[in-house]
């Protein structure tokens, strides 16, 4: 059976239990789409000792491993102005979906990465692409729940992308110290992919 992003039809747009606004839930799901589809880029840091070592499984230098992160936010520049006619065209719920798709790709692939070209295709382009998808569509759609307090809305936004570096970054290290950075990535993929397909039935527009 197909997997697609159909709606809940148990949910409203009104007011949740304990009289809970439905847009502090669709905030709370940006928020946390947020955390995982831009962490891993904010703590790309922790990446390059692994990818630097020369006694390790890559040994590139530091500039090439720069110019490939560099290149991911030139891409996700370039994605921007698609992604937000995407967007516009399918809705938050389809984007969502999307990007939790590539999310769990993305990262499968990632863990299999052996040449530079690999990682320049699977962080710089895929991954890019991943953030695009998550973040240029569904900020939109924080402007169409807050009237009043839509700079309430998209502060909480940003900041999850800060609490989200705080957590991963020391969780990637960890994991990468204790299981290897393959199994790092193929764990934090397939939580954070799984996380954010649970979420596309609560998405609203």
């Amino acid at each position: 059976m197909a997997l697609t992003p159909q709606p809940n039809p148990k949910l409203s747009n009104g007011p949740l239990p304990f009289g809970i606004h439905y847009s502090w839930l669709v905030i709370g799901i940006l928020a946390t789409v947020q955390i995982f589809a831009s962490s891993i880029s904010m703590a790309a840091g922790i990446m390059v000792p692994p990818l630097n070592d020369a006694n390790g499984d890559f040994g590139w230098s530091l500039g090439t491993i720069g110019a490939v992160i560099a290149s991911y936010y030139m891409f996700g520049a370039l994605y921007a102005p698609m992604t937000g006619w995407l967007g516009d065209r399918y809705g938050s719920r389809w984007m969502l979906f999307g990007a939790a798709i590539m999310y769990l790709i993305s990262m499968s692939l990632l863990s299999q990465v052996t040449e530079i070209w690999q990682f320049f295709i699977f962080f710089g382009m895929l991954l890019s692409l991943t953030q695009s998808l998550a973040m240029v569509p569904l900020m939109a759609a924080v402007s169409g729940w807050f009237r009043r307090r839509l700079g309430l809305g998209v502060g909480i936004l940003w900041g999850a992308g800060g609490v989200g570096t705080g957590i991963m970054a020391p969780l990637m290290g960890g994991f990468i110290e204790a299981l290897g950075w393959q199994t790092t990535f193929l764990l934090i993929g397939g939580m954070g992919g799984s996380i954010m397909l649970a979420m596309v039935p609560f998405m609203r527009g």
